[in-house]
């Protein structure tokens, strides 16, 4: 069914999708850019070691629960290992499981989203203290 261009300010028609195939190109290319701009991040690097996952593994075993869903009362898994002190802040606590927290991935993407100019924020502390999500 062909319809106009999800695109903002596109008002070409889009017959397979949401936007034209213009556009489409275009938001590939820049999720290609994006992707390989985060992958050379040496700070992200270290969630790829052999280290990383196995400590973090062993870190939610011993943590199950996420940490800020149990202080509102609230019973949800965790399935993140969470740096209360950004990596990019602090690289040699990275393996420190004393700046670690268990979070579920609600409860972490809201953290990251607040912390790392999600939502077209700007960029805040990164993470250099803890705030309890509202």
């Amino acid at each position: 069914m062909a319809r106009i261009c999800a695109a903002p300010g596109c008002e070409r028609v889009a017959f397979a999708g949401p936007r034209c195939d213009l556009c489409e190109l275009e938001r590939q290319d820049k999720r290609r850019a994006f992707d390989k701009r985060r992958a050379a991040d040496p700070h992200r690097k270290i969630y790829k070691t052999a280290r990383w996952l196995r400590e973090s593994r062993a870190f939610l075993a011993e943590h199950p629960r996420c940490a800020d869903c149990a202080a509102a009362g609230i019973v949800e898994a965790a399935r993140a290992v969470d740096h209360v002190i950004a990596v990019r802040v602090r690289p040699d606590l990275a393996f420190d499981a004393s700046n670690w927290r268990p979070l579920c991935w609600s409860c972490h993407s809201r953290k990251t989203a607040r912390e790392d100019a999600g939502f077209g924020r700007r960029k805040g502390g990164g993470g250099s203290e803890f705030r309890p999500p509202p």
